[in-house]
């Protein structure tokens, strides 16, 4: 991703000292690292939704959902269409 990156070549070639996280950045690593990392929550998700009804009385995974709940809303304040889409309006 680096060397296909125009900036990111351009400041590895003139950075006196040019560092790698610097140069991914640059090109837009950040971002796809993220959406990696969305991907393979969704991926996990995905897994457990058909399993999770047989054990909604099992303590421990109320408190991942909760987990998972706490950690998606706060992404969601980000993305309020995406939110609406699944949950409705937020008034």
């Amino acid at each position: 991703q680096i060397l296909g990156s125009p900036e990111a070549l351009r400041y590895l070639k003139n950075a006196d000292e040019p560092r790698f996280e610097r140069a991914w950045l640059k090109c837009g690593g950040q971002a796809r690292s993220i959406e990696d990392s969305l991907y393979a929550a969704a991926d996990r998700m995905e897994e457990v939704v058909a399993l999770v009804s047989k054990h909604k009385d099992v303590h421990e995974i109320k408190k991942a959902v909760a987990e998972c709940g706490r950690f998606l809303s706060q992404i969601l304040q980000y993305f309020p269409e995406v939110g609406k889409t699944y949950f409705g309006p937020s008034d």
